[in-house]
């Protein structure tokens, strides 16, 4: 994929269709880009960047690397 500057990157998983089957399931579990893929589009000068599942990234708490990096280190907004 190619990211221009200021361009929107939007991830499509396909997971959005089990929140109506399975709404806890969607909520705590899901796919999403990990700390690697986030990257690429920063370094490409992305403007903000949004997916089909709740959390963005897969989650693994206590630390949301990928929303560190996004949010407070490049200040590329999540959708």
């Amino acid at each position: 994929m190619r990211v221009a500057p200021d361009s929107a990157v939007l991830i499509r998983t396909g997971f959005a269709r089990f929140w109506r089957e399975d709404p806890a399931h969607s909520m705590g579990k899901g796919p999403g880009p990990g700390p690697e893929a986030a990257r690429y589009p920063a370094e490409r000068g992305c403007g903000a960047t949004g997916s089909d599942t709740a959390n963005y990234e897969v989650l693994k708490f206590p630390l949301l690397s990928v929303h560190v990096s996004l949010l407070y280190e490049t200040g590329i907004p999540i959708m």
